[in-house]
C-alpha cells in the first residue's frame, strides 16, 4: 500500500513539474510577465506623475495583483525547472517581488514618510533622500529581471527537436543537404558554455548592483557641499548685512536700520559674520553661543539675514542639485529659527530676512528664490520677514538693478538704500520704544 501511496504522488508530482514547465516556457506566460514587470518599473512613477491621492487605492490594488502574479511565476518556475529553486535567479526573483511591498501607499508612508508632508522639516527630508536612493536600487532589481524573461522567451522560440530519421530517407538525400544539419549540430550550445553563461550573467549583475549601492556612498550630496571656490575668491569675505558692497558701512541697509531703531530708544549690535551660512549659525548656537552671541538672551529684537549665494546656489547646474540645497537651506534655516527662539527672551522678537538678488542668479535659481521666500513665510516662530524681492531691489530675474549694485552679489550704496526701502520698521520693532 505504501509503494502504491508513494508511485501515485511521484506521478503527480511529476504531473505537476511537466504542467509548471509548460506554463513558465509558454510564449504568452513570458510576455505577461515582461508587461507586468515593465509596469512594476514605472507605475510608481506614473502615480505621482499624472494622479492624485484618491486614485492611490486603484494603483495599490494593481501592486496587489503584481505581487500575486509574481509570486505564482516565482512558484511555478521552482516547480518546473529543475535547476531553478534556490538558483541565483530565485533569489533575485524573491527579493524583486517583496520590493513591491514598498510602493504600496501605506507601507511607503510608513517607510519615508508622506510625500506631501513639509519639506523643510529636517526628518522628512533626509528620509526622503533615502527612500529616492533606495527606490533606484529597487527598480535594478525589477529591470534585471527582463533578463530572465528574455532568456526565457528565447528558449521557447527555440525550434522543438525532429525525430531521428531512418536510414533510407538519409540514404536519399545529398551532401548539400546534410550541411546545414552538420552546421546545427555544431551551433548548439554545450553543457559547459551554458554554465560560463550563467556565471558570466550572474557576476555582471551582482557587479552591477554592488555599484548602485556603493557610488552613491561614497557620493557627496549636494546638500553637503561648500560653496565653489568663486565665492571665496577675495582675500577678505564680506557679508551684505554688514555693508558689504557700500562705499562705507555706515551706508549699509543694517545700519540704516540702527540709525532708525536708535532714534526710538533701542541699542544696536551687528554680529554678523562674512561669508558665512545657515551650518555654521547652527554650530554657533549648538557650541559656542556665549562666546558669538553674548547679547541675545537680553536682546528686544533679533534679525537674521543670510544669503543663498553663500550656500552654493550661483554654481548649482541641475534641477536636482537645486531642490537639493533649497530642501538643505530651508530646514537648517528653520533649525537656527526654532533655536534662536528658544534662547531669546519670551518677549522678544524675531525678525529673518528673506533671499535677495545675486547677478549670478538664472531664472530657475530665480523659482528657488521664491519657493524659499513662499515657505519661510509658514513659520509660526518667526514674528516678521523681510522681503528683499520687492521691485525696489529686484530686477525681475534674480539680479540686482542695473546702477545698484558693486558686484555680482553685493549691492552699492544705491543698493543698500533700496533694501532699506524694503524694510518695515514697525513690525520689525514691534511698534515697541525702549526709553533710556
Amino acid at each position: 500500500m505504501k509503494s502504491k501511496a508513494k508511485g501515485k504522488w511521484k506521478a503527480f508530482a511529476h504531473g505537476v513539474g511537466r504542467v509548471c514547465s509548460c506554463i513558465a516556457e509558454n510564449k504568452a506566460f513570458v510576455f505577461v510577465g515582461t508587461f507586468i514587470t515593465v509596469w512594476a518599473l514605472i507605475g510608481d512613477d506614473l502615480k505621482l506623475l499624472v494622479t492624485n491621492r484618491p486614485v492611490d487605492n486603484i494603483f495599490d490594488g494593481l501592486v496587489v495583483f503584481c505581487i500575486v502574479f509574481f509570486t505564482l511565476e516565482v512558484l511555478v518556475c521552482s516547480l518546473g525547472k529543475d535547476d531553478y529553486f534556490m538558483s541565483f535567479f530565485f533569489c533575485l526573483d524573491v527579493l524583486s517581488t517583496l520590493t513591491l511591498f514598498m510602493d504600496l501607499t501605506v507601507v511607503s508612508e510608513a517607510l519615508f514618510g508622506d510625500s506631501d508632508s513639509d519639506p523643510s522639516n529636517t526628518r522628512t527630508s533626509r528620509t526622503a533622500r533615502v527612500g529616492a536612493k533606495v527606490g533606484r536600487i529597487v527598480r535594478v532589481l525589477r529591470l534585471i529581471r527582463i533578463v530572465k524573461l528574455f532568456k526565457a522567451f528565447l528558449a521557447s522560440s527555440k525550434p522543438k527537436k525532429k525525430p531521428p530519421r531512418d536510414r533510407l530517407s538519409m540514404a536519399e538525400e545529398d551532401d548539400d543537404d546534410n550541411f546545414p544539419e552538420e552546421e546545427e549540430h555544431f551551433d548548439k550550445e554545450s553543457l559547459v558554455g551554458k554554465k560560463l553563461s550563467a556565471k558570466m550573467t550572474q557576476r555582471t549583475i551582482i557587479l552591477v548592483l554592488t555599484l548602485l549601492i556603493v557610488l552613491p556612498l561614497l557620493r557627496v550630496e549636494m546638500t553637503e557641499r561648500l560653496p565653489s571656490s568663486s565665492l571665496y575668491a577675495m582675500d577678505e569675505i564680506l557679508q551684505v548685512s554688514t555693508g558689504s558692497g557700500a562705499s562705507d558701512e555706515t551706508q549699509g541697509w543694517a545700519h540704516l536700520l540702527s540709525l532708525e531703531a536708535a532714534r526710538r530708544g533701542f541699542s544696536y549690535v551687528n554680529c554678523g559674520v562674512g561669508g558665512t551660512n545657515v551650518e555654521y549659525w547652527n554650530d554657533v548656537l549648538k557650541h559656542s553661543l556665549k562666546d558669538e552671541l553674548p547679547s541675545l538672551p537680553s536682546s528686544d529684537v533679533v534679525i537674521l539675514s543670510l544669503s543663498l549665494a553663500n550656500e552654493g546656489l550661483p554654481s548649482t547646474r541641475t534641477a536636482e542639485e537645486r531642490s537639493a540645497l533649497e530642501i538643505y537651506y530651508l530646514e537648517k534655516l528653520r533649525c537656527l529659527a526654532i533655536g534662536l527662539r528658544k534662547a531669546m527672551k519670551p518677549t522678544a522678537r524675531l525678525v529673518i530676512g528673506g533671499p535677495y538678488p545675486n547677478n549670478a542668479y538664472s531664472m530657475e535659481h530665480l523659482e528657488v528664490l521664491k519657493r524659499v521666500w513662499d515657505t519661510m513665510k509658514t513659520w509660526d516662530s518667526v514674528d516678521h520677514f523681510i522681503d528683499f524681492l520687492q521691485p525696489v531691489v529686484h530686477d525681475g530675474r534674480g539680479h540686482w538693478h542695473p546702477a545698484a549694485w558693486e558686484d555680482d552679489s553685493h549691492p552699492n550704496d544705491l543698493g543698500h538704500r533700496s533694501m532699506y526701502q524694503c524694510l518695515d520698521i514697525d513690525s520689525i520693532l514691534g511698534f515697541e520704544q525702549k526709553w533710556r
